[in-house]
């Protein structure tokens, strides 16, 4: 049996290669993105809002209110997700819920923790929240 390459076979490999890392796992910037606002979602935001954002963190309990449900901010808004509200509460902070306390303004942790551009690493949680959507 002949394992000879095939003119269609050649040019099948030769797109694969030149499609480089494309193809050997490189995400597209709408996955990366995702990615990045996961990664501050689990480290900034599952301890109340559950790793699943449904709002059952660890902490929930010991919070005044329970925190929303974020995988419906969508349906609570009629079929559309609010992502200018969703930014301004990350930046700004929200309604009480931590104790006596509103939950935090997330915008100026960001800039001192992450050494700047508050509204990148927001876009990126506001694009993984929104991703959450209907789960």
């Amino acid at each position: 049996m002949s394992m000879r390459a095939t003119p269609s076979a050649l040019a099948a490999l030769l797109i694969l290669l030149a499609g480089g890392p494309a193809f050997a796992g490189e995400k597209s910037p709408e996955d990366a993105k995702l990615d990045a606002g996961g990664r501050t979602f689990t480290r900034y935001c599952a301890l109340c809002h559950g790793i699943d954002g449904a709002g059952a963190g660890p902490l929930a309990e010991s919070l005044a209110a329970a925190p929303p449900d974020l995988t419906e901010l969508a349906e609570d808004n009629g079929g559309t997700f609010p992502e200018e509200r969703v930014r301004h509460v990350i930046e700004n902070g929200g309604p009480k819920g931590h104790g006596m306390m509103a939950m935090l303004a997330w915008g100026k942790v960001f800039n001192e923790e992450l050494g700047g551009d508050s509204h990148k690493v927001i876009d990126e949680l506001a694009a993984y929240i929104k991703s959450l959507q209907g789960r």
